[in-house]
């Protein structure tokens, strides 16, 4: 809900309310801040209230090295979708290269059947000369062969996979903002010029919303039938798929072992070769147990 930074422009100011301490006269003053400003304020509130979160998901509209590298030091992770911005440098092999250059240097490692690749860069941010070890993934776009995209994660020991599945929860964002103003005719149902106004019937849509998702949860989800789902939860409880590889690759050993009588020897090998057909990170913790 940002307004024009243009006094001119503005019916009602934050200077002609009375009340200082009211909620409209902050709201007016944040109204022309910038969105980066606000994003940072909203989420260090948050961080000083203690509600954990182990990432911060951003569309392309926030994706600029000034605002991540703003967000790394203060120690908060992002995943985000790049734009192709010809301003933008990244240092790979002792190049500093834009986007579109770093994925031309690393098309030739990228195969034919797989679907995404990624590298470990490093994001330069211009105004402190800082360079941010970063990983980008780039992925092929299913509807366009030929066009790709390009997420970003601070978290360099991420794997792809989690990369993506953390990144598909922005989903839900869009989902909402389609319900909010296809069906529940956010800025279309009301029209006018004072400010309080739009908040009033923002705030209104959204509380619209929540309501709905609380009637289709209790009427869909098995989660909303009190203490009785965590109950039986507790009681049978799956076991973990790594712990669930693990048993399989002794069960495998066992088999061989003792019914095609291998050798040792032969049976580390074929393991091996299945371990080595694992993605890293099951391998890493296959290896551990």
């Amino acid at each position: 809900m940002l307004s024009s930074r243009n006094k001119e422009k503005i019916l009602v100011k934050a200077k002609d309310i009375a009340d200082k301490g009211s909620p409209g006269y902050q709201r007016r003053i944040d109204a022309t801040r910038s969105k980066v400003e606000l994003l940072k304020e909203m989420v260090l509130e948050v961080k000083a209230k203690h509600l954990e979160f182990k990432y911060l998901l951003f569309d392309s509209w926030f994706a600029f090295p000034k605002t991540i590298a703003s967000f790394v030091r203060e120690e908060v992770n992002i995943i985000g979708m790049l734009k192709r911005m010809l301003n933008d440098r990244y240092r790979y092999n002792d190049k500093v290269v834009n986007l579109k250059e770093l994925h031309s240097m690393i098309k030739k490692a990228w195969r034919k059947n797989m679907d995404s690749y990624s590298v470990s860069v490093e994001l330069l941010e211009k105004k402190d000369e800082e360079f941010i070890p970063v990983k980008i993934l780039f992925l092929k776009n299913r509807n366009k062969k030929n066009e790709w995209i390009a997420l970003i994660s601070t978290d360099v020991k991420l794997a792809d996979e989690e990369v993506i599945r953390i990144y598909g929860k922005r989903w839900d964002i869009e989902v909402f903002f389609k319900m909010i103003k296809s069906y529940l005719k956010l800025a279309k149902e009301f029209q006018g010029r004072t400010y309080d106004m739009l908040i009033a019937h923002t705030t209104i849509v959204f509380l619209r919303y929540i309501m709905i998702c609380d009637s289709a949860r209790k009427n869909s989800d098995e989660k909303s039938f009190g203490d009785l789902f965590f109950e039986y939860g507790d009681e049978v409880k799956d076991i973990t798929l790594v712990q669930a590889l693990v048993l399989l690759f002794k069960q495998i050993k066992l088999i061989l072992e003792d019914q095609l009588f291998l050798a040792e020897e032969h049976i580390n090998r074929i393991l091996d070769k299945m371990l080595e057909a694992l993605p890293n990170y099951l391998r890493v913790f296959l290896w551990q147990n």
